[in-house]
């Protein structure tokens, strides 16, 4: 709900640190705190959070280092701080784990555009084009194949209903 959640939600901050504190060899731990860190940081400008946020995702990495979500956080904060040479190694990181990642593809685009690779920024750019058409068919074929169940259910003969002794 924290990642999904564009602002930070009220009390996740707490209780994803008090997370992070009892299991700190925990990647996931450390990723959901570093993101509600994030959003924090962001709103009201804090740049010890920041800092913090960096630890995190950092150490989130160093547990599971094929966390591709934890990378590519990690070069959305480089990114904003205009650390765009950090910001493509980590989305490069985040792509080598997993290349379906759109996101990663896509802000990886963008750093080659601000960088002036504008060749780079356009692989990057069609990557994630791809993956995003990719992803929409497979919604599609899901979405189908749970309407045939449906209509199939639907045509199937009622059973008469059970009575009780």
């Amino acid at each position: 709900m924290a990642r999904a959640s564009p602002e930070p939600l009220p009390c996740s901050g707490e209780k994803l640190a008090r997370f992070s504190r009892e299991q700190p060899e925990n990647a996931l731990a450390n990723y959901y705190y570093a993101v509600a860190l994030w959003k924090e940081a962001r709103d009201s400008d804090k740049a010890t959070a920041v800092g913090q946020v960096e630890s995190l995702l950092k150490q989130s990495i160093a547990i599971d280092p094929k966390f591709p979500e934890a990378s590519l956080q990690l070069g959305i904060v480089y990114a904003d701080r205009g650390e765009l040479g950090k910001a493509v190694a980590a989305y490069r990181t985040a792509i080598a784990v997993n290349p379906n990642l759109a996101e990663a593809h896509f802000r990886l685009g963008q750093a080659y555009k601000k960088t002036g690779e504008p060749l780079k920024a356009s692989q990057e750019f069609q990557a994630h084009q791809r993956i995003q058409q990719s992803e929409a068919l497979a919604v599609e074929q899901q979405r189908r194949e749970i309407q045939q169940f449906v209509v199939v259910f639907k045509d199937q003969p009622q059973m008469p209903p059970t009575r009780e002794p």
